[in-house]
C-alpha cells in the first residue's frame, strides 16, 4: 500500500460509499443520498466531510458558491487499509487464523475455498470473469 490511511468511523464510511458509488457530489447531493436511511441532518454529513477530508479520504473542489466533494481514496484501497488493521489487532498479523475462522462459521463456502486455491497458484492475480464487481 503506497500511503498509510487512517480508520475511519462506520458513518464516515457511509459517506464514503455515497461517493464511491455515485462519484463527486454537492453536499445538497450527498444529504439527499443518507436522508432517508440515516436521518442526517445537513451539519452531520459536514462534520463527517470534514473528518474524512482532514484523513484524507475526500477532497473538496470550489465551483460557483457550492463545494464539489471527491473521493481520493479509492474503496479497493479503503478495503484493503481497514482489513489490515484488522488482521493486525484481532488476529495478531496472522491472516491464515481469519481465514480458518470464516470456514469454521461457514463464512467461506467450498467454492470460495477452490476459487482461492486457484488465485493463490495463478501467483495472486484474479479472474475477473468468476468475481462480482465490488470496487
Amino acid at each position: 500500500m503506497a500511503r498509510e490511511l487512517e480508520s475511519i468511523t462506520e458513518s464516515e464510511w457511509r459517506v464514503m460509499e455515497v461517493l464511491w458509488r455515485d462519484g463527486p457530489q454537492l453536499m445538497a447531493q450527498i444529504v439527499a443520498s443518507l436522508e432517508e436511511e440515516t436521518k442526517w441532518s445537513r451539519t452531520t454529513v459536514l462534520t463527517l466531510a470534514g473528518r474524512l477530508e482532514k484523513k484524507g479520504y475526500i477532497g473538496t473542489e470550489r465551483s460557483s458558491r457550492a463545494y464539489t466533494y471527491i473521493p481520493l481514496v479509492r474503496r479497493k484501497e479503503a478495503r484493503r487499509a481497514e482489513l489490515e488493521r484488522f488482521v493486525n489487532q484481532i488476529y495478531a498479523g496472522d491472516s491464515y487464523q481469519l481465514v480458518r475462522q470464516l470456514t469454521d462459521i461457514g463464512a467461506i463456502s467450498r467454492d470460495d475455498l477452490k476459487r482461492l486455491g486457484e488465485r493463490l497458484e495463478s501467483g495472486g492475480k484474479s479472474r475477473r470473469k468468476n468475481r462480482k464487481k465490488n470496487g
